[in-house]
Order: structure tokens, then sequence, then C-alpha cells
């Protein structure tokens, strides 16, 4: 597969991260929205922003208490999310911590083309109920959801669990500082991504501090209309504060 793609034109190449990697990132209803909305912006977000990540059983995403590195999207594959920070495990760093684990499936890791369609029984999460050492019940999320998108708008974001593969997974990671670099060529977007942000916060710092985690919004709390965007975001009071633009 390295050599088929290396003997192709780098345009070529390009085109083809952004079909595989797109279809992914537009899980997420806002990259969807911007992503139609510029495709010259979704074509380098995937080719510069996103990475794509080939876990096996109970490979762990991240930690609790662990440094955000930006939104997971699964695209195959199931994962549980454990809350709670007992987890943490210092300078663990996903990336790496394939390239140790990989060596009998190399092969899967130059899959970059597969299929995101391998689906669970059930697309949406389902809450065990059990409980951990936390107090709070573990969170299934299956192919084509989202975890840790806190990573992207809220500076020094910190996991509040563990996210773990529970099969052979797919999923793609949306790294918040290449996202912001991108978005900075990209006038009209990078000001509805402030919108969305501010939007973001704001509702993050609405809910109690028991409540956070690192699973997605009701999307009910956010308000995202732009006549009213300058009133959006937590004026210094709220616990959390935006990322964007350029920081």
């Amino acid at each position: 597969h390295m050599q088929f793609l290396l003997s192709l034109p780098e345009s070529l190449v390009r085109e083809l991260f952004h079909e595989a990697r797109s279809l992914t990132l537009g899980c997420h209803p806002f990259f969807l929205e911007i992503g139609a909305a510029n495709a010259s912006m979704e074509l380098h977000l995937c080719n510069q922003a996103v990475k794509e990540l080939y876990l096996l059983e109970h490979d762990v995403i991240f930690y609790g208490n662990q440094k955000g590195q930006g939104l997971y999207i699964l695209a195959s594959g199931a994962a549980v999310y454990a809350p709670g920070s007992e987890f943490h495990q210092p300078q663990s760093d996903i990336l790496q911590h394939h390239n140790y684990r990989r060596r009998d499936s190399f092969s899967k890791v130059l899959n970059i083309f597969g299929s995101s369609g391998d689906h669970v029984e059930s697309t949406s999460s389902v809450v065990r109920q059990t409980s951990l050492m936390s107090g709070k019940p573990e969170v299934y999320v299956a192919a084509e959801e989202f975890v840790s998108e806190q990573a992207l708008w809220i500076r020094g974001w910190k996991h509040q669990g563990r996210l773990e593969a529970t099969v052979e997974s797919r999923a793609i990671l949306l790294a918040k500082v290449e996202m912001r670099v991108v978005l900075q060529d990209y006038a009209d977007i990078l000001a509805t991504a402030v919108i969305y942000a501010r939007s973001f916060v704001s509702a993050m710092n609405e809910i109690s501090a028991a409540n956070i985690s690192d699973m997605p919004l009701d999307p009910s709390l956010l308000h995202l209309d732009p006549a009213n965007s300058s009133s959006l975001g937590p004026k210094g009071k709220g616990r959390y504060d935006k990322v964007l633009p350029g920081q």
C-alpha cells in the first residue's frame, strides 16, 4: 500500500486522504457543516490536522487527567469511556503507544483507505449499570460517535476519564493545534468557529462540576445565533475559557 501511495501524484494522495477522512470527520455536525461550506478548508483540515489511529482491543486512547490533544471520532469498532482520574498515566502518548504494540499489525496501519462502516450492534451510547471507583457509570462509544470535543475549544483541558477500545477499532484524531493553524487561513470559517467555541464554552460553564466529562454536550445547550455572538462566553466568571483564535 505504501509503495502504491508513493507512486501517486501528491495532489491525488491529498484527495484520497480527504475522501477517506472527511467521511468520519463529518460525523460531527459542526465539522460536517463547515466542510460543506468550504471544500478547500476541509481538504486542508483532513490532510494537516487529522491523524488516523488503529486500535487493538484494550488499547487506551487517553487517560483521566491527561492533557487533551483534540477531538476523537470512532470510525469503526467500539470503545468505553470510564469517568474518573484514577487512570492517569504520565507521559502517555497514544500515537507513540501504538508504535510499540503494532509490530504484528503493521498492515493495518497501511490500510488507510478502509471502510468507516464497521458498526457495532448499537449506534448510540449505552450506559453500563455497574459503577467504577469514581462512582459514575461507564459509557459505551459506538462507531460514528465522538469524544473529547472539549479539548478543541477549552484552554488547558484535561481529560475527565479514560477512553479504551473494546474491540479492534479505527478512529481519527482532529488535533487542536493543527486545526487552529488551518482555520487561520479561512477567515469566514474561523469566524464561525469562534462563535461556536464561545457557545460551547458558555454551555460547559453552565454544567455542574460533578457532571463535567469528555462526552458530547447536549446540542440543546448550544446557542448559536450569530447576532448574539458577542454575548456568548464566560466573561471571566466561568471555570473555562476558549482556545480560539490562535492561542
